[in-house]
């Protein structure tokens, strides 16, 4: 798994620079998205580790939160992903 973040945050910056480059700000804005994910996906884990080592009230309510914030955010990478694919 690790290797296909590293592919998307190299690509990502890639095709970001190219399409800055040619003057296409929306394409170029999109794969920065896709470079920013793997970053955001790290800090979405050390957060995490963080709250688990906190106590907490409610377990059910939050695991229903991650659960969906997760889901949302994995549906908007591959639409942008797809987006861009599609796009180029």
């Amino acid at each position: 798994m690790g290797a296909l973040w590293g592919l998307a945050l190299f690509f990502g910056v890639v095709f970001a620079v190219r399409f800055f480059h040619h003057g296409n700000v929306a394409l170029g804005v999109l794969a920065m998205v896709v470079a920013a994910t793997p970053v955001g996906v790290l800090v979405y884990g050390a957060v995490r580790n963080r709250r688990r080592s906190l106590p907490r009230a409610d377990e059910a309510t939050q695991a229903r939160r991650r659960t969906l914030l997760v889901l949302g955010a994995g549906v908007v990478v591959v639409l942008a992903a797809a987006l861009l694919v599609l796009t180029w």
